[in-house]
């Protein structure tokens, strides 16, 4: 169980999130990009927030109160945000993104995130010599909510039975967008990895520290082996990627505001 806020760190809370933590929600959707007036279209909208990090809506659906939260790219952001969630009596979170695509996952797919690797770090891509054994030998693997991931996956097969658009696995975390080169990403592929982004890693471990139930799912966005974030894209793909978003946001609405005990 996560601990509650002290003075100072409500007046953080506050400055990040531009409210206070008193009464937050205790379910949370968690985006780094996705706009929240996606997900305000889907449910009755009580009120807004913006602080000088994080933003968001507070909604309510079917009877259920949660929050939408936006807070930008990158496993800081994120790992900083789930901690004072944490605090302020937040006690599960869906995780909402994007990842690049690796193995047998497409452009639009449904990935469901078991577990993400922590290959964070920054300068660990940047100083030489590099080696991606040695990432690996840093890092691990770092789970999702089990018991909350049980219930997400649960949800998501008697709403999408027999999709082959729904994958589940792990991914990669890692610490630097420019450090997906075609060497790195092969050797990611190689250990069975489903996707490549730059957050879960920090969610699902601050959401342990923070005494939260996590769970991620993501929608593929690009292929980075065949298809990479700045070629444009077919009709197709293009369908199938402005589908993958539409359908997350639909998903994790019902999802977070399900009657849950």
């Amino acid at each position: 169980m996560g601990h509650e806020l002290n003075m100072d760190e409500k007046k953080l809370f506050k400055h990040c999130f531009g409210c206070s933590p008193d009464g937050f929600p205790e379910r949370v959707v968690m985006t780094p990009f996705i706009p929240v007036k996606r997900f305000a279209k889907q449910c009755d909208l009580l009120g807004d927030f913006k602080g000088q990090l994080y933003s968001g809506l507070v909604a309510l659906k079917d009877g259920v109160k949660f929050a939408v939260v936006h807070c930008g790219l990158g496993n800081r952001l994120l790992g900083d945000a789930v901690l004072l969630l944490g605090g302020a009596s937040v006690r599960n979170m869906l995780f909402v993104g994007a990842c690049g695509g690796l193995n047998d996952c497409r452009i639009g797919d449904l990935l469901l995130c078991e577990n993400a690797f922590n290959g964070e770090g920054f300068s660990r891509y940047h100083t030489r010599p590099f080696s991606i054994d040695k990432v690996f030998g840093a890092g691990q693997l770092v789970a999702a909510d089990p018991d909350y991931t049980g219930c997400l996956k649960r949800f998501l097969t008697s709403k999408l039975p027999q999709r082959s658009d729904l994958k589940s696995g792990d991914v990669f975390t890692i610490g630097s967008l420019v450090a997906e080169r075609q060497g790195c990403l092969a050797d990611i592929a190689e250990r069975g990895y489903k996707g490549i982004e730059l957050e879960l890693s920090a969610v699902f471990h601050g959401a342990r520290e923070a005494g939260i139930k996590a769970a991620g799912i993501v929608f593929v966005s690009d292929l980075p082996m065949e298809r990479p974030m700045w070629e444009e894209f077919t009709q197709e793909e293009r369908d199938s990627y402005d589908n993958g978003v539409r359908e997350l946001v639909r998903l994790s609405v019902d999802f977070v505001s399900e009657p849950r005990t």
